[in-house]
C-alpha cells in the first residue's frame, strides 16, 4: 500500500512524510532516551536544524552531500576536489558559506552538472516515470493476489 502513495505523491515530499514513523520504529528512541535526550526536542524541531535544509540558492548539508556523493560515485570530482571543498566551507550566523569565489562557483557548476546532466536528462525522467508506473501497477497486482 506505501508503494501505491508514494507514487501519486505529487510533490515528491514522501522521504518527509514517512521520516516521523521510521524514527519512531528504529532504535532512536531508545537510544536518547538512555541518555535522557527529549526525542520531540532533538529531532522533530525543525527550527534546530537550519544548516540541514534550505531552498535553492542558499547552501544546505543535504544538498552539499547529494550532490558531493552522487558526483563523486559518477566519476564527475575527485576526491581531492570534494576535500577541498569541504575545507572551505564555514556557518556564518547560522548559513553555510563559501570562504572563496572560486570554491563556490565550483560547487554550481558542480551542482548544475548533476541536475541538469543526471536529474532532468530525459533519458532519466523516462526510465524513473517508468519505473514508478511499474513499481505502482505491480503493487495493485500484489493487493489482489
Amino acid at each position: 500500500m506505501l508503494l501505491i502513495l508514494f507514487f501519486r505523491n505529487q510533490k515528491e515530499d514522501y522521504h518527509e512524510q514517512i521520516f516521523k514513523r521510521v524514527v519512531m520504529n528504529s532504535e532512536i528512541p531508545v537510544i536518547l532516551e538512555k541518555y535522557q535526550y527529549n526525542l520531540e526536542e532533538i529531532l522533530f524541531d525543525e527550527s534546530r536544524w537550519t544548516l540541514l535544509e534550505q531552498a535553492a540558492p542558499a547552501l544546505c548539508a543535504d544538498r552539499i552531500d547529494y550532490t558531493l556523493r552522487d558526483m563523486y560515485t559518477y566519476g564527475q570530482v575527485s576526491y581531492n576536489e570534494v576535500e577541498e571543498f569541504l575545507k572551505q566551507l564555514v556557518v556564518v550566523e547560522g548559513k553555510i558559506c563559501v570562504r572563496t569565489v572560486e570554491q563556490a562557483e565550483w560547487f554550481v557548476t558542480t551542482y548544475y552538472k548533476e541536475v541538469i546532466g543526471f536529474f532532468m536528462d530525459p533519458l532519466n525522467m523516462y526510465g524513473y516515470d517508468r519505473l514508478a508506473k511499474m513499481l505502482s501497477y505491480a503493487s495493485i497486482k500484489a493487493l489482489f493476489m
